[in-house]
């Protein structure tokens, strides 16, 4: 079975503190929900109002009850009354059920249980500027009695409620879509998101002011997949987004692997929080598998990932919060250092 048009890429989170923005095109939803990292489509323009609205959704791969979300958040007026920027829910795109619905006013926010619903908490302060980028980090725990809603912006907490009813009814309490939403007359601009659990290699809390990097592939280092098209293993799976077939890289081999060297992390960058290798591709039968990792000196993959029949699915490989080579925290050198890898599993 062929692995076709399979593009590979890496995803740096930093702590540099600067609002600039690296608008590339990554979004894409995925079934490993321990951690999702953009480096955010939506900053180059705003979003329609009532009409445009960006989702992740993960199909129940979020059956985890504590969620993070962060992101940089810029409206393009001054808001006056309750504007919806998050919400966090379950259920079919077509017919969610929304747990949270997290509203940004002129003077705080106000929590409500449901999209419109009951409102759980209003809190007054901090304004947020318009036309300035402001980090907003969540913490939202879904549960019928002691839900807790925590909420910081440029790394200050401004809200902490505890003791909330965040279920909205239904019984699995987890959150499997997060949706940002613009609101009517006001255009809210959204970009470098991050989504995770406090489970398994995710970190466990907030981590601050961030940016996220897309790091693609630059060489080759091993090539055991066969390339269609004019380039390098490399140059054939550098691309932004899937290309409709015009290039890949494939291989009917189990075990073949690619090791690709990548790019630099930008010279600005302070320091590392994590890296993690990504990539898109399909199985023009749906039969096989892929693994997705970092070889730093000590090669780290995931497990077996099933490919879709025809589908292009974004695979994760796992989040390396320290480097896999020395268990130690990235260093911008030991990151530029360290390839790519995917292998037909």
């Amino acid at each position: 079975m062929a692995i076709v048009d399979l593009q590979a890429w890496s995803s740096s989170v930093d702590a540099d503190e600067e609002a600039v923005f690296n608008r590339q095109p990554l979004w894409s939803a995925g079934n490993d929900a321990l951690f999702y990292a953009s480096d955010g489509p939506f900053g180059d323009g705003a979003w329609a109002p009532e009409r445009e609205y960006e989702w992740l959704r993960c199909d129940g791969g979020w059956g985890l009850s504590t969620i993070y979300v962060a992101m940089w958040v810029n409206s393009t007026s001054a808001v006056t009354g309750d504007r919806t920027i998050l919400l966090l829910g379950e259920g079919t795109v077509a017919s969610p059920t929304y747990h949270v619905d997290i509203q940004w006013t002129g003077h705080g926010f106000v929590l409500r249980r449901g999209k419109a619903g009951t409102v759980l908490a209003r809190i007054e302060g901090p304004f947020l500027r318009f036309d300035t980028w402001h980090h907003v980090a969540c913490k939202v725990v879904v549960h019928d009695s002691t839900g807790v809603v925590i909420i910081e912006v440029d790394g200050e907490e401004v809200v902490n409620e505890t003791g909330l009813d965040t279920r909205n009814g239904g019984t699995s309490g987890i959150i499997d879509e997060i949706e940002m939403a613009s609101n009517y007359q006001y255009e809210i601009r959204y970009a470098e998101p991050i989504v995770w659990s406090s489970a398994g290699d995710s970190p466990t809390d907030f981590f601050g002011l961030h940016r996220v990097h897309m790091i693609k592939p630059d060489g080759d280092t091993s090539t055991g997949f066969t390339t269609l098209g004019a380039g390098t293993n490399a140059a054939e799976v550098d691309e932004q987004a899937c290309d409709d077939d015009t290039s890949y890289n494939y291989s009917a081999t189990a075990t073949n692997k690619d090791k690709l060297t990548t790019e630099s992390v930008p010279t600005a960058v302070n320091s590392v929080y994590a890296v993690q290798a990504k990539c898109q591709a399909k199985d023009d039968a749906g039969t096989d598998n892929i693994k997705v990792g970092l070889d730093s000196g000590t090669e780290s993959l995931s497990a077996n990932q099933a490919l879709a029949n025809g589908a292009y699915n974004l695979f994760e490989g796992p989040l390396e919060t320290v480097d896999p080579n020395t268990s130690s925290q990235w260093t911008e050198t030991n990151v530029n250092a360290t390839d790519v890898v995917y292998e037909h599993g």
